[in-house]
């Protein structure tokens, strides 16, 4: 697959660069592409491990787009260092205060979304976490997996050159499967596991938050006022703005779900395990909505394709049709009328040098051959004679209309 039209220059000064983040591969900026913001992911660790990591990031942010994953834009090199480009999204999960103020479920579907597209494909993940979930805030937001340096391929009927041997415990050690904990073979079921455990984590962070807001409410009633008077007094607003803050905007039903899911994910038996496909629809349910997919004849009508050149010439009209097959007609004929011919021309072209006199040769038997077919003598005396000039190119329609054209008497313009 090509690279992105990506112009690196268009990317803003690195002085004007603002650090938002950083991990073991490096740094995380905010920056701008042509006034647009953008996220830069810089590699400060030139292990190769780490290089590598960037480069499978960069194909497969490009390889897989989709709503739910993060677009990339392009990548540059500047002084042995390597840079990637991509949208930028604000919020992670990995911060309590968004994990509060969204839609856990709507969020998990997302997530869910992304991992079924990438399965679909043969492929996992690895890393699915909490950290590695981008949340777009606002109207119509939405979730992005990122950071996908540690996917690979699976081995399958459509891949044998895929190796079947996969690096065991890798990923974050409270993410990984059992199976990949103890070095067994694993699959997609490992990336599901790490989402169960995510949902987990994610109702003990708001159940914790909400226990902590209760107890602080409770608090701040016995506690007596600026005046000696029982009740809140002056921290009647802050107490207000902090149970605001620590109250999550899912429901103790939805987190009983999410709480359900997460188990039923993070089974210690793959098999047991549901599909990222399967958790999609269990979430879509819950927001009252379903998946809808064609029919599976409709599916196999369908063809998956894509445009591999740019078309530069032109859509091609009414016009451009009839000329292509004026042409075509015009290059039939002239095979045809010259097919006696191009034994010999081929002959004269191996055995001759190349030269003007090769090219002669070749007018002077085309010429012979067509006086031949139109009802000529058999033998020219002046082209058969030992020693005579080869026959002159015959004119051209334009220069036949032009001496018939000129009066007798006359000099003709020279052109």
């Amino acid at each position: 697959m090509d690279g992105p039209d990506f112009d690196p220059a268009d990317l803003s000064s690195k002085r004007e660069w603002v650090k938002v983040g950083s991990g073991s591969f490096g740094n995380v900026y905010k920056a701008t592409l042509l006034g647009t913001t953008v996220a830069v992911k810089e590699i400060g660790n030139t292990r190769p491990e780490r290089v590598a990591g960037l480069r499978r990031d960069m194909f497969y942010l490009r390889r897989f787009p989709h709503p739910n994953v993060v677009q990339v834009f392009g990548a540059f090199e500047e002084k042995g260092v390597l840079y990637m480009v991509m949208e930028y999204v604000a919020h992670s999960l990995r911060s309590k205060s968004v994990v509060r103020k969204v839609d856990l479920v709507r969020v998990l579907a997302d997530v869910a979304r992304a991992l079924a597209r990438l399965h679909a494909a043969g492929h996992v993940h690895r890393d699915v976490k909490a950290r590695n979930v981008l949340v777009q805030r606002g109207p119509g937001y939405c979730a992005k997996l990122c950071d996908f340096g540690l996917a690979r391929a699976l081995p399958s009927a459509a891949r044998p050159d895929v190796r079947g041997d996969l690096t065991p415990r890798i990923g974050p050690p409270k993410y990984r499967a059992p199976e990949v904990r103890d070095g067994e073979m694993y699959d997609q079921s490992s990336d599901v596991y790490g989402f169960g455990v995510m949902c987990q984590q994610l109702v003990g962070q708001c159940r914790e938050d909400a226990g902590k807001g209760a107890k602080d409410k409770e608090g701040k009633e016995r506690e007596p006022s600026a005046d000696g008077a029982g009740g809140p007094g002056k921290d009647k607003k802050a107490s207000k703005k902090d149970k605001e803050s620590k109250e999550s905007a899912c429901s103790e039903e939805d987190l009983e779900f999410i709480q359900q899911l997460g188990m039923a994910c993070a089974a210690e038996n793959p098999s047991r395990r549901p599909t990222a496909a399967a958790c999609l629809s269990r979430c879509l349910q819950r927001l009252g909505r379903r998946v809808s997919l064609c029919s599976a004849e409709t599916a196999r009508a369908r063809v998956a394709t894509w445009i591999d050149a740019p078309m530069d010439v032109g859509t091609g009209g009414k016009k451009a049709k009839e000329a292509r097959e004026k042409e075509k007609e015009v290059s039939v004929s002239g095979e045809e009328n010259d097919g006696g011919s191009r034994g010999g021309e081929e002959q004269i072209e191996r055995d001759g040098d190349g030269g003007a006199g090769s090219v002669e040769a070749r007018g002077g038997e085309r010429w012979r051959r067509r006086r031949e077919r139109d009802g000529g003598s058999g033998s020219n005396s002046d082209s058969d004679s030992v020693g005579a000039e080869t026959p002159r190119r015959p004119r051209r329609p334009q220069e036949q209309a032009t001496s018939r054209d000129t009066p007798r008497g006359s000099k003709r313009r020279k052109t």
